[in-house]
């Protein structure tokens, strides 16, 4: 089961070109979880019934919510922590080790730069933003790794996402072209701040999708030294491919007699 942190996967809509999305892993869940509810119609080995209880356990108790949310940008350095933390907790051993271990490679939302967008989560507490803000105004930061390693005290200790933050957890803003006049303000007046709510309508705008990617992947998958082996005339051949598809995202007669009539 490959876990989702930080990232959506979407549905691939009839006709679109590009990469196969991981819905199909949702589809897992459900078939699991239907066999486990319907197992007395069905004969199945111990071994098997023992695996299918706990893959739909594990699908209801942590990765449908994980899963359900992983599209909300703001909320997802919270989420990953408290993922983390439920998945070292976890009762089941061997399932708690092989998850967290998995779960250590898509830590990237908690990172010291992305850390930041835990500012405009209404869910985190004013008292932990303002650790945050401390520590993104420290002169002399620790820095921690890029993508922060799977440590037991880090997620199940007393310390939050200000541990995760450093001054560099600042570049988001600039990155973003975000305002930063309410960073002065004590976080509990930021909701009635406009700066505020500007910063937090780009931030929520975020498009928090791995599929640009996985279809940056599978277009050059497609194209590779099939028409051309000259380098220039490859690049220029998936920008004319990307613009094609953008411009007619499916076959449908009504798509097309809208390009005619533009």
């Amino acid at each position: 089961m490959k876990l989702i942190a930080g990232a959506a996967f979407e549905f691939q809509a009839p006709g679109r070109p590009g990469a196969m999305h991981r819905a199909r892993s949702m589809a897992k869940v459900i078939y699991a979880i239907k066999m486990w509810l319907f197992r007395g119609q069905f004969k199945m080995t111990i071994s098997e019934e023992r695996g299918i209880r706990n893959m739909a356990t594990f699908a209801v108790w942590i990765y449908l919510k994980a899963w359900l949310t992983a599209h909300v940008s703001c909320e997802a350095p919270l989420n990953d922590f408290q993922l983390m933390g439920q998945l070292l907790k976890y009762p089941h051993t061997a399932v708690s080790a092989a998850t967290s271990k998995k779960l250590e490679l898509h830590l990237w939302y908690i990172s010291e730069q992305l850390v930041g967008l835990a500012l405009f989560d209404s869910r985190v507490l004013p008292e932990t933003k303002k650790l945050v803000l401390k520590a993104m105004n420290e002169v002399v930061p620790d820095h921690p790794p890029k993508r922060p390693r799977v440590d037991a005290a880090a997620f199940l200790g007393t310390k939050g996402l200000e541990q995760f933050c450093t001054a560099n957890s600042k570049r988001l803003f600039q990155q973003l072209r975000l305002p930063e006049a309410f960073l002065t303000k004590d976080p509990a007046d930021w909701e009635d701040d406009e700066s505020f709510k500007k910063a937090s309508n780009v931030a929520r705008g975020l498009a928090v999708i791995n599929d640009r990617a996985e279809r940056g992947v599978a277009l050059i998958q497609d194209f590779n030294k099939k028409l051309t082996r000259d380098e220039d005339q490859l690049q220029y051949l998936l920008q004319v491919v990307t613009d094609h598809r953008r411009q007619f995202p499916d076959c449908a007669k009504k798509t097309l007699m809208a390009k005619t009539d533009d």
